[in-house]
């Protein structure tokens, strides 16, 4: 059964969705409106994090050079970028709750008895220079699959912790459309959203690992993590 917590992130996320709807909405501004408080949500969690000396020391990711990066993508895909994922690469950038390299988040979790379970923290991939390059390069291997190209925006939980998993989380790119409830793939049908009680689009994400799970809902069982994600989302403000 959702947490009280959870119900309430869940309800105002489907009040959110039905902003869409209402005549005249304006997309654009109702995203960039969002992804200004995400980033405060995070810049709040970074601090908090900082607090408890945990290790990750670039948590946000800033992006550069965004409207050619931006322009460059779409004329190789011959789609539109998701219009949640552009505002999110303007607004936010990118963030990252784990140290993928080094992995130096794992000791910090296991002086907390998490050693057990992979943290599954937030990480969204900004648009730098590299990312450009990689989500290019996927393309070009993408052209003889038969699949739906997706950006891999993100590992998945076992790949976050340095151990062999599966496919990435991401977005998928739809010719013709820039939908702004935009599936976030990989965690369909999983416990987690059967515990959110609908299929997970990019804000949902968002707000599913922030607001309910701190930024790390790979430990939403874990009793150790209890106390950790109460001080981090005790002064945490919606978005």
């Amino acid at each position: 059964m959702a947490s009280p917590r959870t119900q309430a992130i869940r309800t105002l996320h489907r009040q959110w969705c039905g902003l869409f709807d209402a005549p005249g909405a304006d997309a654009e501004a109702i995203l960039r409106s969002t992804f200004q408080g995400c980033r405060q949500a995070l810049e709040s969690r970074q601090s908090e994090l900082l607090a408890l000396n945990y290790p990750v020391e670039s948590m946000l990711c800033p992006s550069t050079a965004l409207p050619q990066r931006i322009a460059r993508l779409e004329q190789a895909l011959g789609a539109p970028i998701p219009l949640s994922l552009a505002c999110f690469w303007q607004e936010v950038g990118g963030v990252s709750l784990v140290s993928l390299g080094d992995y130096v988040h794992l000791d910090f979790w296991q002086e907390q008895g998490l050693g057990d379970a992979c943290c599954d923290g937030l990480y969204i991939e900004a648009l730098h220079a590299d990312a450009e390059d990689y989500f290019l390069s996927e393309w070009e291997e993408f052209q003889d699959s038969p699949e739906e190209f997706y950006f891999p925006l993100s590992p998945d939980a076992y790949h976050k912790d340095d151990v062999s998993g599966g496919a990435g989380y991401g977005l998928r790119v739809q010719r013709g459309q820039s939908d702004v409830l935009t599936p976030w793939l990989g965690y369909e049908g999983s416990a987690a959203e059967q515990d959110w009680g609908q299929a997970f689009d990019f804000v949902g994400y968002l707000r599913w690992s922030l607001l309910v799970h701190a930024g790390f809902p790979g430990f939403a069982a874990e009793a150790a993590f209890a106390p950790i994600r109460d001080r981090l989302l005790s002064r945490i403000e919606v978005f």
